[in-house]
């Protein structure tokens, strides 16, 4: 079992506001995210609204359901939120915890966070290797690539400096997480104690969720 003091329900919360549907104000099912403003909605939702209205619900881009893409990311963070609330629901019906089964769950917790950030700077370099291909595509001049690149300027912000802005946000994301990834990996290996295991974990919690700030670049 847990301590009660690992990820209080008020943190749970917090985090579940980060991915909501924006449509119908719970946490996601099955999450969606658009590609002209990466809004997260469910995959029941943006269907329904597609019937009646044929633009995005945030940016009013007018959309298709290809559109809408699959984020799996917003899936498994909704997985690691469920997870959590059970894992607080076990801690508030339990009186006594040995310390043994502390540090045993701590450190699950740990690597599950761990991996979760991983997959997150994946994700990052990812989107990073689909910016870069953009700005290529912005500086070719070439008949082929001239369709593509039209598309990608229709709005005003999707310019070339924008991109390079992108990129390098992106960039030093990646850099963070793979400088906290290492320092974590050596720390969890050296880890023998209950106190250095929630050491840890405090660490990975002020990392979790991290937001790319893109919309003022």
């Amino acid at each position: 079992m847990m301590r009660d003091n690992v990820i209080p329900l008020t943190e749970i919360d917090s985090l579940s506001k980060e991915i909501e549907c924006l449509m119908c104000l719970n946490l996601v099912n099955d999450s969606r995210m658009c590609i002209h403003c990466s809004a997260i909605v469910c995959v029941q939702c943006i269907e329904n609204w597609l019937k009646i209205q044929k633009s995005c619900p945030k940016c009013s881009h007018t959309v298709e359901q290809k559109d809408f893409v699959k984020c799996r990311l917003a899936n498994k963070l909704v997985d690691f939120i469920e997870i959590s609330k059970d894992n607080c629901s076990k801690v508030a019906s339990s009186q006594t915890v040995s310390t043994n089964d502390d540090y045993k769950e701590i450190m699950t917790l740990n690597y599950k966070l761990l991996d979760f950030i991983r997959k997150r700077c994946k994700s990052y370099e990812e989107n990073l290797a689909t910016i870069e291909l953009t700005i290529r595509m912005l500086t070719n001049n070439s008949n082929e690539n001239l369709k593509v690149t039209d598309v990608l300027l229709k709005n005003p912000e999707d310019s070339f400096d924008a991109y390079q802005k992108k990129k390098q946000v992106y960039t030093d994301a990646i850099r963070t997480d793979q400088l906290l990834i290492n320092d974590m990996e050596h720390r969890l290996n050296e880890s023998k104690t209950l106190s250095k295991q929630e050491e840890i974990l405090q660490i990975l919690q002020k990392h979790i969720p991290s937001k790319i700030p893109l919309k003022d670049n």
